[in-house]
């Protein structure tokens, strides 16, 4: 019985993963970016999902967006990401100056969190359907 749920655990946590990255894809889908012609994830259910539409790299030296929910996840070469960060954890807007949003679940709800001073200066166009989701600063 014990094999049974760590099985259905884990499948699941495998289909929220790919559910995330298919709503990150559409965020990111509306953004205009200046500068992210290679994106960066450590996480496979992400660049499976991306790959359709974005040029994903497997170094994060060469990427201009990189997409992380935990630091420790990041590979050693790369441990304060220069480039654009977009995060799936709040947290990481206030652990990363270049951090310019993020999608995240709260109390079992998703979150979608776009700093605004921060897209504009690094060159993101955030479109009116994503203009509710934009705050003046990190909380």
């Amino acid at each position: 019985m014990k094999i049974f749920f760590t099985l259905f655990f884990l499948i699941g946590a495998l289909y929220a993963d790919i559910d995330d990255a298919k709503i990150v894809k559409e965020i990111l889908l509306h953004l205009k970016f200046a500068n992210a012609h290679k994106l960066f994830t450590p996480y496979p259910a992400f660049k499976s999902i991306l790959r359709e539409d974005f040029n994903v790299t497997s170094r994060c030296d060469e990427a201009d967006l990189v997409i992380v929910k935990y630091p420790e996840d990041l590979p050693k070469h790369c441990p304060l990401p220069s480039q654009a960060v977009f995060g799936l954890d709040y947290k990481l807007l206030h652990r990363y100056p270049n951090a310019f949003g993020a999608f995240y679940w709260k109390k079992g709800r998703p979150n979608i969190t776009l700093i605004g001073p921060r897209t504009r200066r690094l060159k993101i166009e955030i479109p009116d359907a994503l203009e509710k989701y934009t705050e003046d600063r990190v909380w």
